[in-house]
């Protein structure tokens, strides 16, 4: 029994060492980390890179905005793009092919994105409320905002969602996440409060001058019928008046359904269109 109980330990052994140094040289767990707690939500730690699988690129800097570049004036017009994973983009992306990379190829001027996947108004506030030299060093904030940011703050939910710390096996979590989860319940310890997001930015926004610009952008099933977009975008008029601009990513020439790559973001040819679009207006 124990030989050839000895042998098969070992071919196990073996196996399972091949598979965890195939799953590191395959990049699997080179994704961003997160940090998380019960105000801001989750934001991407600051100080990593990497890329994922292999493909594309992604950065965060020290204040976790989406580029390998630290955070200083420029000399150019500098400008906070704010939003969700419209604005985050697909980890397997390269940084020119996100919207910010693109906007600061089409405008000229310094683009600073910062975002994480699924955030709403009141967490992009929260980063804007938790960053005032943010604030005080660019010369416009433009928020990328959709039908979904206006429900409520997103909170952290688990590791296998938003990871905190890198798994110890690559191996592990390649075999752990083949297939897609529902998303568990919030931890009570990570539960963000729901605030008057736009009560705190009307707030934030009386104590500078700096312009805001704030583009609405529609869901694929959203265009030709902007109801629940549009009471958004009249609400947001009515809370926060002249002191921001509103623009519609629908109104963008040439702007349709071939835009998207799912129900809600765009593929090349959408973040192409949404790029020149902003850029004319910045």
């Amino acid at each position: 029994m124990f030989p050839v109980a000895i042998p098969l330990v070992a071919l196990a052994m073996a196996a399972a060492g091949f598979g965890e140094v195939n799953a590191r040289l395959r990049r699997v767990t080179d994704f961003p980390t997160y940090h998380a707690d019960n105000q801001i939500g989750y934001i991407p730690s600051p100080n990593q890179a990497g890329s994922f699988q292999g493909r594309g690129q992604w950065a965060f800097n020290e204040l976790s905005m989406g580029t390998d570049e630290p955070f200083a004036p420029s000399g150019k017009q500098d400008v906070l793009l704010i939003g969700d994973s419209i604005v985050f983009g697909r980890l397997t992306m390269e940084h020119h092919q996100r919207l910010a990379g693109r906007l600061n190829k089409i405008s000229g001027q310094k683009v600073w994105p910062i975002s994480a996947g699924s955030w709403s108004l009141q967490n992009e506030v929260q980063y804007l409320q938790d960053h005032p030299n943010v604030v005080a060093g660019v010369d416009k904030i433009v928020f990328i905002l959709n039908s979904n940011d206006f429900v409520g703050p997103s909170s952290w939910r688990s590791e296998e969602h938003r990871p905190t710390k890198r798994p110890i096996s690559a191996l592990w979590y390649m075999l752990e996440n083949r297939e897609r989860k529902p998303l568990p319940q919030v931890p009570p310890e990570f539960k963000v409060k729901p605030k008057d997001a736009l009560g705190e930015l009307a707030a934030l926004l009386s104590t500078t001058e700096i312009p805001v610009d704030v583009w609405f952008h529609p869901k694929k099933s959203e265009l030709g019928n902007p109801g629940q977009l549009q009471k958004h975008a009249d609400n947001l008029h009515q809370r926060l008046g002249d002191r921001v601009r509103i623009f519609h990513v629908a109104d963008i020439r040439g702007w349709s359904k071939k835009a998207y790559s799912d129900g809600i973001h765009p593929n090349s040819r959408g973040y192409a269109l949404m790029s020149r679009g902003i850029a004319a207006t910045l």
